[in-house]
């Protein structure tokens, strides 16, 4: 691992995370760590393990997508990226849908949550 790492307190509670889950979602960013510090065999490990289990997870699409760039992989990089923006798409759709159920009162209420937000 790289030094750097086990001096980064995000990094070492994620990874405490993931060990403790291996089942969350952490490995993307886990991921992201080891790529920003080259190491990309062990990003590419953690990611596709990870995406095994949550394989519409934007966050570990788009990683996995840089660690193909990285790898020069252009092709598998723009599947990812392809893929993610189906699946960004998916999600806004379901959002619209889920807007478009919501009575006149619950919409106006959720409004003015997101302009107090902003």
């Amino acid at each position: 691992m790289h030094p750097a790492l086990l001096n980064n307190s995000l990094f070492l509670r994620y990874y405490k995370q993931w060990q403790d889950d291996p089942e969350s979602i952490v490995f993307a960013s886990i991921a992201d760590f080891f790529l920003t510090y080259g190491m990309i065999d062990e990003a590419f490990k953690i990611c596709a393990i990870g995406l095994k289990k949550h394989p519409n997870l934007i966050s570990g699409k788009l990683v996995m997508s840089k660690i193909h760039m990285k790898r020069g992989n252009w092709e598998e990089a723009e599947d990812e990226l392809k893929s993610v923006l189906y699946l960004a798409a998916r999600v806004a759709v379901n959002r619209i849908i889920t807007l478009k159920d919501l009575t006149s009162a619950e919409f106006d209420e959720l409004s003015i949550v997101a302009n107090q937000a902003l």
